[in-house]
């Protein structure tokens, strides 16, 4: 059998997969003809370098390169990455997620990503096609040789063994999505079995209707924002001190203690929350869910707010402040435009401890909080719900069967 995963943009629902990109970057430049060893570098071939390393029991079946586009613009190099990979499950376990780490250019802007496919099932000695579609710049000519480096920064199998180099943090991240993916698939077996299809079906019907009309903002950096702005006009600040409120979930290890943030109208600046590990073991890296609430009290989805970059540790008993010196300005897209910021809150997402255990909320901690409508459901989650709306409920009771 031969299973194929489909990458597309983070937040987007998808059949079997989807991409995180964490920095891409275009650049608008006059194209300029070249001519001699420059043009070795716009053949893909040369370009572009696939690698798996010797520890991840994946084998390379074949890569696709030829939609592939290189520019070269005097010192800068453009790559349109079109890359798609076949490979194949050489373990004994099944494949359950795969992390892709792209490097042009390590430390310039535009110049590193990676692409993430979770919710995969795919049995030993299977196959299956991983996807990326990227933009890349990087100063030319690169001096190393290949402009550009695929490799596979992590997979994880069943019972959560993960193998590979982890540069860009896929363990975490695979593993808090499998968690997520067994913690719902739970949820929707334990329906069919009290309640049967008709039940699922019930269910199923829920979390599309869910996902359709969860109330989603746009947020932009404020920055990003003057560029747009051809005559600058003096900023007027009539900012108000928002505290942030905290959705309490009895087993989580961390606790958030406080925060607050400025805000004008669809305006935050410098948002601040301060956490304590209450648990009895060290914790190695958190996240918090960020959201906001206008006048009429409807609640979104702002974003994450990470563990503080630089630390090593939170210790028992210890506190954290996890701070983001920027200002965003949040927006409904289309007609809605920006809303007025009436209350802010938080809440535990993920906390991983220094054994690399891993906690998540609980859907009856989602659930009691009403964060279930707020915030986006799992990729997994998203999977089920479109082969519902594809194939009905039947092929959803045949999937739930698979795992």
């Amino acid at each position: 059998m031969r299973n194929k995963a489909t990458s597309v943009l983070l937040g987007f629902a998808l059949p079997a997969a989807f991409a995180v990109y964490s920095l891409t970057m275009c650049c608008a430049v006059q194209a300029q003809s070249v001519s001699g060893p420059a043009t070795l570098w716009q053949d893909p071939a040369q370009a572009v370098h696939v690698a798996i390393a010797p520890d991840i029991p994946l084998s390379l079946v074949s890569k696709d390169l030829s939609s592939t586009r290189v520019q070269i613009m005097g010192a800068i190099m453009m790559v349109d990455l079109k890359c798609r990979l076949e490979v194949r499950n050489e373990s004994t376990s099944f494949l359950r997620g795969v992390v892709m780490g792209v490097v042009s250019a390590e430390h310039s802007p535009g110049g590193t990503a990676s692409v993430a496919l979770p919710s995969l099932n795919i049995a030993p000695d299977d196959t299956t096609e991983l996807n990326v579609e990227l933009k890349l710049v990087r100063p030319f000519p690169p001096n190393t040789d290949h402009a550009v480096n695929v490799d596979i920064d992590g997979a994880l199998f069943t019972s959560m063994v993960f193998r590979g180099p982890n540069e860009f943090d896929s363990r975490r991240k695979l593993v808090v999505w499998e968690m997520e993916a067994e913690r719902d698939r739970r949820h929707f077996k334990s329906l069919l079995a009290s309640g049967g299809r008709e039940q699922l079906a019930t269910a199923m019907q829920a979390s599309v209707q869910r996902q359709q009309q969860r109330p989603r903002l746009r947020a932009e950096l404020e920055q990003q924002l003057r560029k747009l702005i051809t005559t600058p006009r003096p900023l007027v600040r009539r900012e108000r001190r928002i505290q942030v409120s905290r959705h309490h979930f009895p087993e989580s290890p961390l606790e958030i203690v406080s925060g607050s943030a400025l805000v004008e109208g669809s305006r935050v600046r410098t948002p601040k929350i301060t956490v304590k590990n209450r648990s009895q073991k060290p914790v190695r890296w958190y996240e918090l869910g960020w959201l906001v609430s206008d006048g009429d009290g409807v609640r979104y989805t702002a974003g994450l707010m990470p563990a503080p970059k630089g630390w090593s540790r939170l210790a028992p008993g210890a506190e954290a402040s996890t701070q983001s010196n920027h200002s965003f300005v949040l927006n409904r897209g289309g007609a809605a435009g920006g809303l007025s910021i009436d209350r802010m809150s938080g809440y535990v997402r993920n906390v991983e401890f220094e054994d690399g255990i891993v906690w998540i909320p609980t859907r009856n901690d989602l659930e009691a909080s009403s964060l279930d409508r707020a915030t986006p459901v799992s990729v997994e989650e998203q999977r089920l719900s479109r082969l519902y709306g594809s194939q009905g409920v039947e092929a959803v009771i045949s999937e739930l069967a698979q795992f």
